[in-house]
Order: C-alpha cells, then structure tokens, then sequence
C-alpha cells in the first residue's frame, strides 16, 4: 500500500536524525538512562507481543491503527484544517525486538509540535489518531507499516516493516479551515467572496492568535491579527450595511492589535500600534469603548515618545469617556512625572551652558544670582533651550554687548533663524536690554544696543 505523501515526510525525518540522535543521548546521559515522562508508554507495551497489544487497545482504520485512551479530553474531535500542537514519543515495535528508547520525542525536543491537518507534514497515521482525539487528551496508538514508514522503514532508527507505538498528548486544537481557505484564494476569488466568507476566515485567526497568547507567543499572535488586518483593510465595500459590518469587526482586530504591539514594547512596535490606531479611528461608528481604548494606548505611546503636549491631550480625551478610570489616571500621573523629570533636565541642561556664558566656570558648584535671573527669565517666558544651538548665540551676543565700537549684530552672519530660536534670541535681547529688530527692506534680523 502506497501513502500519498509519505516519501516527502520520510526526506524531511532523515534531515532531523542526526539532531535528534544526539538529543538523545544528552537526555539519557542527564536522565541516567530512563526518559522519565514516557515511562508510561514503554511499561504499556514492553514484553508484550502484537496480538496481545492489539487485544488491549481499540482498532481504528480497520484494524490498520488501534488505541487506547490514557487520559480523556474535553469538547469535540480535531476537525479537518484544524491546526494541533501535541507533544508525542514514538518506538519501533517489532516482535521479540521492541525498542525502548523512542527514535523520536518532542520531550526530548523540549517543545511540542504544531501542525495543521491536511497539510501533508505528518505520517498519514499520526494524522489520523490526532483526528480521533480532543483537546488534553493522552492516548496510545499502534500504526501499522503502512501509515507509518512502509516496507523499507528508515533503518537504522526505523527498521523495515515495522508497526510504530505513539504516545500522544493533544494539547489543543483550533479550526483555522476558514482562513486557511480564504488564504488559498485568489485576489478575484476574494473580490467576490461574500462579506460572510471574510467575517469566518478573519475570526479563525482571532481565535488562533488568542490561543498563541494564551502560550506565551505574542509574537505568532500578532502576525495572525496583523493578517487579519490586512485581509479587512483590503475588502472593499458593497454596501452601506456591509460596511458598518466591516468596521465593527474592524474595530474588534485592530484594537487586539494595537494592544498586543503596546504589551510587547520596542520602538517598532509602537510605531506599528500608532499606525494601526489611526487606522482604528478612521473606521465609522466607533463605540465609547474602542474610542476609550484608542486614546488611551495613543497617548501612552506619545509619553513614551515624550510628545508630553499630544500624550496628555488624548489622555485627557479618554479620561471624559471613562471617568475616573484607574488606569487613566494612573497614566496622566507618569505623564506628569515625566513631564517634571524633563523640566527639570532642561533647567540642569540650561544652567550648565549659562554658566560658561555669563562668566562662571560650568563645574562652578554654586548658581549665582545672575544665573538664576536668567534662567528663571528663560524658562517663565516658555523658552525650551534643549535641542536649539543657543551656546553660540549666547557667545556672540555676549561678545557684541562687551564690544563699545560695534551697535547692531545682524544675526544671519552667524545662524538662521526659526521660531524656537527666535523666540531664545528675543528673550535673551530683553533680558540684556537689548533691541530685537527687522532689517528694514530685509528678511534680516539684528540686535541693536539701546540708547540710555
């Protein structure tokens, strides 16, 4: 009997032998021999014949697969397209010559297996007993050569002809045949799929990426909603109801999104959470909530961000939608932390340069009276020193005020202006009663000394 698809699973296996071979004996050096989590399974068949652990367990396929149940599970059978993650230890069984050290193990791996039924990456009688089995449930299964490794098997491992015990742990399921069917269409296909088909595919890689959270894989569960996105923001509209549909279920995946890209951090992520919030708010009728929400992750990425003046606007917004809301309010109270931590920061940044500039050693540890008048002048007129290259500004200034022979210093011979700078230059000419001045018939900016 020939199994469709069974010599590609037997190249991708030999690729693994060597890997594995050495996993094995790393764990049997550290376990002194005895693989402790599937001791079960070899006491279960150990010195016993075929026809005797045939009579212990339950025929499937015709006698071609047999089990036993170890451990029930709970809800319904894998259905076809479902996506398993299990964990499984598999032995050669041969009369008179059953191995006991499994020749593969996803507990000797470390990490459990996740494949999709019907995708041709499993030998036909794993797929099969994965399809007899619910989410949780432990069982045994013999496999006949046929829906194993054949005739020739994969010696030395897997020896010719021979039946194959599995032991097996469903961990969960979940069907993902809707989006795995959406996926395989074609752009024209999708064009005139009904909303309907979308709304399916779309919520099976929600239920997907919340089963991935659920493990630890936010990563995984942010590529499947990001998909999903993708999928929705690509539909086009075919009425007016449709539409109010499409934003609705919108509004549900990019708002697991954009939170999940907040949780997992980084600059990118934020950046990516930032876009798809806006993303968010252009969809139509936006519930309180998912608007609460927006604003909320909107403005607690502009103070990470530092942008303190949009942060607290939309944190403002939130609050009015959610009043007393802790955790908004929790927000608004780091933002003001940090908004402090940063004019304090501008006030050292400030003193530091001034010093030097009004004739007092920067390491001077002492801030003398004239420091302070015009530092307090600066910063009380609102202007924000970080960021502008004032110290040269200050130099020259400085010099032109010390120098009796000269009355004007037209500023474009040593900067260029913008509103930040011109708005340091201007204080700074008050405050050392200076004149601020237009060049007459230029777009020229000078400083003139005042007459007494």
């Amino acid at each position: 009997m020939v199994i469709d698809g069974l010599e590609t699973n037997l190249n991708s296996r030999a690729e693994e032998d060597e890997n594995f071979r050495e996993s094995l004996l790393k764990a049997k050096a550290l376990e002194g021999g005895k693989l402790q989590s599937i001791e079960g399974a070899i006491e279960f068949f150990s010195g016993k014949d075929l026809a005797d652990l045939q009579n212990q367990m339950n025929p499937l396929r015709n006698g071609m697969i047999y089990k036993k149940i170890i451990r029930k599970g709970s809800g319904s059978i894998v259905p076809p397209k479902a996506l398993t993650t299990y964990h499984y230890a598999s032995f050669c069984f041969i009369d008179g010559a059953n191995e006991e050290d499994p020749f593969d193990s996803t507990y000797l791996r470390g990490t459990p297996f996740r494949k999709r039924i019907d995708s041709g990456r499993m030998i036909p009688g794993v797929e099969v007993a994965l399809r007899s089995m619910k989410n949780d449930e432990q069982s045994y299964f013999l496999i006949h050569p046929d829906y194993a490794y054949g005739a020739l098997g994969m010696p030395p491992r897997i020896l010719p002809d021979c039946w194959i015990f599995c032991m097996i742990h469903l961990l969960r399921w979940y069907d993902c045949a809707s989006a795995t069917e959406y996926e395989q269409m074609t752009e024209e296909e999708r064009a005139a799929a009904p909303w309907s088909t979308l709304r399916k595919a779309v919520e099976s890689l929600v239920t997907a990426a919340k089963a991935a959270e659920s493990r630890g894989d936010a990563g995984h569960a942010v590529r499947l909603l990001n998909k999903a996105k993708g999928w929705l923001l690509n539909r086009g509209m075919k009425s007016e109801e449709e539409e109010l549909e499409i934003s609705e279920v919108s509004a549900k995946v990019f708002r697991l999104l954009f939170i999940r890209l907040f949780k997992l951090g980084s600059e990118k992520n934020y950046k990516t959470a930032l876009k798809t919030i806006n993303e968010t708010l252009h969809l139509k009728g936006l519930s309180d909530l998912a608007l609460t929400q927006c604003y909320f992750y909107k403005g607690a990425i502009l103070r990470i961000f530092k942008d303190f003046k949009k942060a607290r606007y939309f944190l403002t917004e939130a609050s009015k939608l959610r009043n007393r809301d802790e955790k908004i309010l929790n927000e608004l109270e780091e933002l003001e932390k940090d908004e402090n931590k940063e004019k304090e920061l501008e006030r050292a940044f400030a003193a530091k340069a001034v010093r030097g500039s009004i004739g007092i050693p920067a390491s001077h540890p002492q801030k003398s009276v004239a420091e302070k008048d015009l530092i307090n002048y600066l910063t009380s007129n609102g202007v924000k020193l970080e960021g502008l290259d004032w110290e040269s500004v200050l130099e020259k200034v400085e010099s032109f005020r010390n120098d009796g022979a000269r009355h004007e210093l037209i500023l474009p011979d040593f900067m260029c202006l913008d509103m930040e700078m011109m708005k340091f230059v201007k204080n700074l000419s008050d405050y050392f009663r200076l004149s601020f001045e237009e060049v007459e018939g230029f777009q020229l900016f000078k400083i003139v000394k005042r007459k007494n």
